[in-house]
């Protein structure tokens, strides 16, 4: 009765001591991670947004031009690979 009690309350007192500042560091970090993300990553994709479609065109174009063809000539080339499974 006296080790059940005991146990009972050393886990309250250390889930006490380890809970509440652990919580509290894990709002604190999860708060300046959203600040971080609202006032310099969301303005940089849209600055971003805004400034890419000249290259984006340009890696499209390159995009179709030499990795398309290669592409394809690699799927031709192994359409006609078949696969023969045989129990020994």
């Amino acid at each position: 009765m006296l080790f059940e009690a005991t146990r009972l309350w050393c886990y309250r007192g250390v889930s006490l001591l380890c809970a509440v500042p652990l919580s509290l560091l894990a709002g604190f970090l999860f708060a300046c991670l959203s600040c971080v993300h609202i006032w310099c990553v969301m303005p940089c994709v849209q600055l971003c947004t805004v400034s890419m479609p000249p290259l984006r065109s340009l890696w499209s174009s390159l995009l179709e031009v030499l990795v398309a063809p290669l592409c394809a000539s690699v799927g031709r080339c192994c359409s006609n690979v078949y696969l023969r499974l045989a129990k020994d």
